[in-house]
């Protein structure tokens, strides 16, 4: 029995070896793959949240305040240091907020603006983006540290594909989808983005895009369970977490405005997040608007950074 059990041991000691080793070879060898890819940017914006000092504001959002929020401008008018964590939803919000825990600190302003699902999406903060987290983390090992447990199978089921796709890959990234255009540390896409072709696309084809439309909305259980949690983590820190509108084009919302504020009142009642703005404040109209609902141009990012700055302002937060 004693050999049996030994035998056993070993076994899965030694696959759990072979499986690491493989993992580290694939994602660790060659470096810097996906360097010029825009959601490698990632890599830029961690680094800024790790080393920067506190009390510091931490912004976790989809895209919305990738294209849409100026954290070096959003720095100089509240004088705090700003860590911009946003890049992409499509890697998922569950691993966007985790990632923030990298560096949480007494004295922090932890800021949610997440695009408008989380309000009917019963998997909203359970979805997990494994193609697009592992391309931003590239050969950054420490990072999957903020990966759940259970996602442990995701990133081991798409590993081969990975592998796969890190071979293939040609580089050459330019635009706006590149990490050339953001700051050297991640907080700002500074690409100048002066048009608004999201006008006649969304006219010629609505059914594309996201559409904002629901009626005295109540937020799924799961999505309430995980940011109680969240809210817990962040305030046991001696940081304090706020809730921060979201820049929607105008044409995409078709509930009325009303039930975007109830929505709001929702995140206080069921969480006991203070959503500290006027979510209609963040409905914008086209011309402030870049190539999705969410993504605004220059002058869109330009403005909702001075009326977030407004926001913290009559909030008393700063």
């Amino acid at each position: 029995m004693k050999k049996a059990i030994t035998f056993v041991i070993c076994s899965i000691v030694m696959g759990t070896v072979l499986v690491l080793a493989l993992f580290l070879g694939i994602v660790a060898i060659p470096k810097d793959v996906f360097k010029d890819n825009y959601t490698n940017t990632l890599n830029a914006k961690y680094e800024t949240l790790i080393n920067t000092d506190s009390p510091k504001i931490i912004i976790i959002t989809g895209s919305s305040a990738a294209f849409g929020l100026d954290g070096n401008r959003l720095a100089d008018l509240t004088g705090m240091n700003v860590a911009n964590t946003a890049i992409h939803a499509g890697m998922g919000a569950l691993y966007e907020t985790e990632l923030s825990k990298a560096n949480i600190q007494a004295g922090d302003i932890v800021l949610l603006g997440y695009e408008w699902g989380w309000v009917t999406d019963e998997n909203y903060m359970d979805f997990f983006g494994t193609d697009l987290i592992m391309i931003g983390i590239d050969e950054k090992i420490e990072m999957y540290q903020y990966v759940p447990p259970r996602k442990y199978k995701d990133i081991l089921g798409y590993l081969f594909t990975y592998a796969n796709i890190k071979r293939v890959y040609a580089g050459g990234n330019s635009g706006v989808y590149s990490r050339a255009a953001f700051s050297e540390n991640g907080n700002t896409m500074e690409i100048q983005r002066v048009d608004s072709p999201i006008i006649s696309a969304y006219e010629e084809h609505p059914e594309h895009y996201d559409r904002i439309n629901f009626e005295n909305p109540i937020i799924p259980d799961s999505t309430v369970k995980y940011l109680k949690e969240y809210k817990e983590y962040v305030e046991n820190k001696g940081a304090a977490l706020y809730w921060i509108g979201c820049p929607t084009y105008e044409a995409a919302v078709q509930c009325d405005y009303s039930e975007l504020q109830k929505a709001a009142n929702q995140v206080e009642e069921q969480i006991g997040i203070p959503f500290i703005s006027n979510p209609v404040d963040y409905v914008f109209p086209g011309e402030y608007m870049y190539d999705t609902v969410y993504h605004t141009n220059t002058r869109g990012m330009e403005y909702r950074t001075e009326i977030l700055f407004e926001d913290l302002k009559r909030a008393g937060i700063i």
